[in-house]
């Protein structure tokens, strides 16, 4: 048997450098495999986390929104207790329909703002959710505060004509009692 030339000790110790690096950099993409894992596991939570976040925030707004609704509609009923005391009939029916009115979109605000409580105070009844239900939370909400934010505009127009035309009411009732 003869001894090794020098080439082929070269070539052994090449090799085996090659190998030891080629463990060496399976190792560094095992570690770099498991540090993205760990950082998509982070950052999904993190979205996770914003997410309920946005539940809530949105959840708390309707029922903020349906609170002012339903004060707008006792406000708004009150003018028209006026408006009827001026125009002398009490007992007219489409005054009777103007409070109905009022009285349903109240109820309306009320019913949503009942189911958006459920996801106030950081929405702890998603913790367990998959992303998809959470967004489906979410879309409803914001359908909700649009529709109770619309309601509230009603309101809102509907007392500042009424509002209006009973001050404008009270002012020609006064100078007609100051005149004399």
């Amino acid at each position: 048997m003869s001894s090794p030339s020098l080439q082929e000790i070269a070539n052994l110790v090449v090799a085996f450098l090659g190998a030891a690096g080629g463990c060496a950099g399976a190792v560094a993409a095992f570690r770099s495999a498991g540090s993205a894992r760990d950082a998509a596991r982070s950052a999904a939570e993190f979205s996770r986390r914003i997410a309920h976040r946005e539940v809530s925030a949105t959840a708390s707004n309707v029922v903020l929104e349906a609170e002012r609704v339903r004060t707008r509609a006792v406000e708004l009923n009150t003018e028209y207790q006026g408006a009827t005391i001026f125009s002398g009939s009490a007992e007219h029916s489409s005054y009777q329909e103007l409070q109905r009115n009022a009285a349903v979109s109240a109820t309306t605000a009320a019913a949503l703002a009942s189911d958006a409580a459920l996801f106030t105070g950081g929405a702890k009844s998603l913790t367990q959710a998959p992303a998809d239900e959470i967004d489906r939370v979410l879309i409803r909400l914001a359908e909700s505060l649009a529709t109770v934010r619309a309601l509230r505009d009603e309101l809102d127009r509907k007392h500042a004509q009424v509002s209006a035309a009973n001050a404008e009411e009270r002012g020609q009732r006064l100078a007609a009692k100051y005149a004399k």
